[in-house]
């Protein structure tokens, strides 16, 4: 009533006759129906406009004088509440009034803080990483911000040396260190709360690393040189008082520092090749297994290189059967070995017609990249053995760079609508998985890429972008560009389209013709498929970096799987006997010479499954066969090459063999 009574005085004042403030009363007109009434509505009642304008003037005063005081409560509240001031706002026709600086949620709300982090903490023992079973796995815990080197050391101690001991022996007996989530030793300077805040992960993952004392190695080497029982409770498969473990129980981690270091429970055998009878040779059974060991032979497993079926009496001993393949010299200091569980390996089942999509889905699972795998084509009769899984890993990577990658010689990955996070990832493990089994790495994939996607693009030289750039381009541009780095003459027309067609917009200058090329060299190789190698360094990048650990490396790398003539000569192991080997020996021996780099590639696919250099050698039978079954036959799993050597000309030899490679041999999509 207080504000009616205010309102009429203010009319009462403007001269406003009695009449016209009674019909006012009777119709119910207060300080609320004003400010909501339309002008000609409100000019039944007052005619003049002045008293119209002033009255919802003094309407609107009241109204913000209203406002201003729930604002002012607010901001009490705020303040007891020890919160930031909030944006000022009108609820006028849409009218808003912006604030110089954003509010900041939780300013000054110190529940909000928190002294600790979660993290997880595992346990790597000599180099292996321990499983649950073992008295290792991964746990997850809270730690405070500020805990550093000793504190997680400590903390490490208490949770996988309960009372000073373990299954791998008595927490005294090692030395320790933490690792961080990149496999590295941490600072001894940083905390858990500082690291979090450097690299910005959700959560972090460290490591407990324990290593034998020189005294225990000692030890160690003592008992490798005694098989008496007394000494054989100390092996690392087997616990005083438990049941025997088997050494399947641990994941090699990384790496292998020396190659010649071998466990106490270990014993390498050279590798060896035994014959394999004719009627079998079109499959070759590589199996990896291992199995209890009885007691009078636990001190050795015998780890054996060879191609035979394993008969089922000689099961007493303990036989992992592998196909170990030798890195080629120009990469021989990068070792890597993987050890899978003794279990029945997952069945990855393709169609050639379907390869891309077959092996991106069920490389979806993480768990792939750690178990052993057995590839089967469906349709077709081969047995993996190796060959099979290497012929997979090949044709995945042909039919990829032809439908999903951009480039002519090398290839970076294109970004396509319906792939995403997982299919990226999944083709990250493909690569990972391709080369930590079989030593096969697609090698048109660019090598700035690569280089890129294993350490950093910081370590992609402009030398690097141009090489790549010159392979990655066509013919016909490679030669325009080419023209422009050794200032040789070229049609500025033509170098236009180019740098247009990749997005260019500014016609290069003299002087700058070549920073021009290499900045689209890397929006080409680096920035256009930077989602895609984001994703594949994801799930691959940590143990490639492990297995590359240099740029140098990379490049070693590339220069060894890249075929050509000398170095498959190299690889053949010819098992000559008679004087027509020897010539049916220089007959391919001349024949390799004269294939141009598309075949070689198809050479090797046909010997080895690969189209690049991802074995150790090539075994070479001769055959004594004629007529319409005289053919070159290839067993991918050895690898083994069978050549008849019953060739009275080279034209024959060169007929024959190069009508095999021009087959189109590895296409089954009529089957």
């Amino acid at each position: 009533m207080a504000e009616e009574d205010e309102l009429y005085n203010f009319l009462r004042n403007r001269g406003v006759p009695e009449d016209t403030l009674n019909r006012m009363i009777e119709q119910k007109i207060d300080h609320s129906t004003v400010i909501t009434m339309d002008d000609n509505t409100l000019e039944r009642f007052l005619p003049a406009l002045g008293d119209r304008v002033a009255l919802r003037h003094y309407c609107d005063n009241g109204n913000h004088v209203k406002q201003s005081r729930k604002l002012s409560l607010l901001e009490k509240l705020r303040k007891k509440m020890k919160l930031g001031h909030a944006s000022n706002f009108s609820e006028d026709a849409g009218e808003k009034e912006e604030c110089g600086s954003t509010r900041k949620s939780m300013i000054g709300n110190k529940n909000a803080y928190k002294d600790t982090r979660r993290i997880e903490l595992g346990w790597i023992h000599n180099g292996k990483q321990v499983r649950t079973k073992c008295g290792g796995g991964t746990r997850k815990l809270s730690v405070p911000k500020t805990a550093g080197y000793d504190d997680l050391i400590e903390l490490g101690k208490e949770l996988f040396f309960p009372l000073g001991q373990s299954k791998k022996g008595p927490q005294v007996s090692f030395s320790f260190k933490i690792y961080d989530f990149q496999e590295c030793e941490m600072p001894h300077d940083i905390t858990v709360g500082g690291l979090y805040e450097s690299v910005k992960l959700g959560i972090l993952r460290f490591y407990l690393v324990s290593l034998d004392l020189e005294e225990s190695e000692a030890s160690l080497d003592d008992l490798e040189t005694s098989d008496t029982p007394s000494e054989q409770q100390h092996d690392d498969c087997y616990i005083t008082g438990e049941t025997y473990l088997s050494s399947d129980d641990e994941i090699q981690f990384g790496p292998v520092e020396d190659p010649d270091y071998t466990s106490d429970d270990t014993l390498y055998i050279d590798a060896h090749q035994e014959e394999i009878p004719s009627q079998s040779r079109d499959v070759t059974h590589v199996v990896t297994h291992q199995e209890e060991i009885p007691s009078q032979s636990r001190d050795v497993t015998h780890v054996v290189t060879h191609q035979e079926e394993i008969p089922s009496q000689s099961r007493d001993v303990t036989h992992v059967v592998t196909h170990q393949e030798e890195i080629p010299s120009q990469s021989r200091d990068v070792t890597h070995v993987v050890t899978h569980q003794d279990s029945a390996p997952k069945v990855l089942r393709l169609h050639r017609v379907n390869i891309i999509h077959d092996m991106i889905e069920q490389f979806k699972d993480a768990s792939f990249v750690e178990t052993r795998l057995s590839v089967v084509f469906v349709d077709e009769c081969g047995i993996d053995a190796s060959g099979v899984a290497r012929d997979a890993y090949s044709g995945f990577w042909e039919a990829f760079f032809l439908n999903c990658a951009d480039g002519e010689t090398d290839c970076v990955p294109a970004l396509q609508p319906e792939y995403g996070k997982e299919e990226w990832e999944a083709v990250g493990r493909i690569l990972l998985k391709g080369y930590q089994d079989h030593g096969f790495f697609p090698v048109k994939l660019s090598l700035a890429f690569a280089v890129c996607l294993l350490h950093g693009e910081n370590k992609v030289t402009p030398d690097m972008l141009i090489e790549s750039f010159l392979r990655f381009v066509t013919p016909f541009e490679k030669d325009i560009i080419s023209s422009v780095l050794e200032g040789r003459e070229y049609d500025m027309d033509d170098l236009l389209d180019i740098l247009s067609r990749m997005g260019g917009h500014a016609v290069p200058d003299g002087d700058a013709i070549k920073d021009t090329i290499i900045q689209t060299a890397h929006k080409q190789l680096i920035q256009e498929p930077m989602y895609a190698l984001k994703m594949m360094a994801a799930s691959a990048q940590c143990t490639l970096k492990s297995l590359l650990p240099t740029v140098s490396a990379v490049l070693a790398l590339y220069e060894s799987k890249i075929p050509t003539a000398k170095g498959i000569i190299a690889l053949l192991k010819p098992n000559e006997k008679q004087p027509s080997h020897s010539k049916t020996m220089q007959f391919l021996k001349l024949f390799i010479r004269s294939l141009d780099k598309d075949k070689l590639h198809k050479f090797l696919r046909f010997t080895t499954g690969a189209d690049v250099i991802c074995v150790s050698h090539i075994d070479v039978e001769f055959t004594d066969v004629r007529g319409l079954q005289r053919c070159p036959v290839a067993h991918t799993c050895g690898p083994l090459l069978q050549i008849p050597c019953t060739y009275s000309t080279y034209s024959e030899f060169r007929r024959e063999f190069g009508s095999v490679l021009d087959a189109n041999y590895l296409k089954m999509d009529l089957l």
